[in-house]
Formats: C-alpha cells, structure tokens, sequence
C-alpha cells in the first residue's frame, strides 16, 4: 500500500483501519474502513485507490473502476505519479475488456517505473488484446479479398 497523506485525522483513522484489514486479506471489512474514510472526506484519494485495489482483488471490476475513476478525478490522470494506482487501473480496463484504456494506463505507468517487469507484461498483454481486437474489426483488404 501506498504512505499516507495529510487528511481529515477521523477519516485517516479509517484509512488506515482499512489498510490494516486489506493487509490481513479481509477486504471486505477494509473496503467498509475506506468508505467511512471518503464519507469524511471525500478527497482522500488513497482512500479511494485502496478500495479500488481491494475490490479488484474481489473481482468487482465495476466497483473498482468507480473507485479508480474518482482517484483519477482528484488527481488529473496525466499528472499522477502513482504506477500502482495506473497498473490498477489498467487490469480493471483490460478485464472490461477496454484495451485502448488499459494500454494507455500501463504506458502511464511504465514512464514512472520503466524496469518494473509486471507492469512491462501488463503493457505486453493489453497490446497484444489492442492488436487481436484491431485485426478482428478491421475491414477485409484487397489483399484478403483476392
């Protein structure tokens, strides 16, 4: 998980009783913690990072993309230097099956963290699904006509 920020003192409470049960896999109860944490301030932009990693890890894509999106609406996509949150984000696209979003992600996150070898993979795979999906919905050519 990622170091804290300054927040609302109740809501960094939260925050970090969630991240106490996320670290203990019981995510549940960490999303629960999260959601007191943004219900006190809704800024808290780890809040909503963490929520959104816990409900991936439950395979509640659309609930983690909800999450990730605000994260994003706090912190300008193009401006976040955070490769985890943008690794994250990128698998929640890319297992909604949006490749084009998921590949923009991982470029994100590989111009932070050039040698971290699960991002380079994720970015790998989510082309490989761009390239499939582009050759699938691509008009016939001349060429596959003949």
């Amino acid at each position: 998980m990622i170091e804290h920020m300054l927040f609302d003192p109740e809501s960094e409470h939260h925050y970090r009783q969630g991240t106490e049960f996320f670290e203990e896999n019981l995510l549940w109860q960490a999303i629960q913690q999260y959601q007191q944490a943004i219900t006190i301030d809704p800024s808290h932009y780890l809040a909503w990072l963490n929520m959104g990693v816990a409900y991936g890890k439950l395979g509640e894509l659309e609930d983690a993309k909800r999450c990730f999106d605000r994260a994003a609406e706090l912190n300008d996509v193009e401006q976040i230097d955070d490769e985890l949150l943008l690794d994250n984000m990128g698998m929640v696209y890319l297992a909604l099956g949006d490749a084009v979003k998921a590949v923009t992600f991982f470029r994100l996150a590989a111009a932070i963290d050039e040698d971290d070898e699960q991002i380079q993979r994720n970015l790998k795979l989510a082309l490989s699904k761009l390239d499939h999906a582009i050759k699938v919905t691509s008009p016939p050519t001349e060429k596959t006509l003949e």
